[in-house]
């Protein structure tokens, strides 16, 4: 029982009288209510003191986080209208090299053959610039309502070079966050190039827009 219950207690304030009182019921004498009075403000002095100390705490936990990141990773915290998420972004040249090859050599790839191998010929009508690469790390690989995306990789072809963005929700907080930002990338482009993400990624982020109550 909490300090500030068991002084109600004490005063009658739950309807309930000490044991000691059961058997006789006696009137308080204005003085111990007065000791009362005092030691509820007391109480509640100290929990307000510690309720503040925690909520410093946890700002000050939060602002060393964040400069830590900042620290280590090319990137900065990013406010929209459902709260904050912290976004990676790079940009790679045409002549930056994956592996053996340059990455201009993807920039116009054969979208007939693509369709072909996705078995989706409607991708013959597009461009590689209409291309979206995502990819996902999330908190378990079960599925389901507790597994979360905390980090979602993005990737396209803009201007010459490659685009890549990271989108991190630093806790469940961030999570509402991070997809209305995804959405504002999707929606630019008309196809995905995942991979697993048919069977895994895409299923994971539709449940996680449902959850959020966000239109996917």
């Amino acid at each position: 029982m909490k300090s500030i219950d068991k002084l109600k207690r004490l005063t009658g304030e739950t309807g309930e009288k000490p044991k000691r009182e059961q058997a006789q019921t006696t009137a308080t004498s204005p003085e111990r209510l007065s000791q009362l009075s005092d030691l509820r403000r007391r109480i509640e002095s100290v929990v307000t003191r510690t309720q503040t100390r925690n909520t410093s705490i946890k700002a000050e936990t939060a602002a060393r986080g964040n400069q830590g990141l900042m620290e280590i990773l090319k990137g900065s915290e990013i406010e929209n209208e459902h709260g904050r998420f912290f976004l990676l972004s790079d940009v790679m040249s045409g002549a930056s090299r994956h592996g053996h090859r340059n990455i201009r050599e993807a920039f116009d790839f054969d979208m007939t053959a693509a369709g072909m191998l996705a078995n989706n010929p409607v991708l013959g009508n597009y461009t590689s610039s209409d291309a979206l690469f995502l990819d996902t790390e999330t908190t378990g690989l079960s599925g389901g309502t507790g597994t979360m995306a905390f980090l979602i990789g993005l990737g396209w072809f803009e201007e010459g070079h490659f685009q890549v963005h990271q989108i991190l929700a630093r806790d469940f907080g961030e999570e509402k966050a991070a997809l209305a930002y995804l959405r504002e990338i999707t929606s630019r482009k008309k196809f995905l190039v995942t991979f697993n993400g048919k069977a895994f990624d895409i299923n994971l982020l539709s449940a996680r827009f449902i959850l959020n109550r966000m239109p996917g």
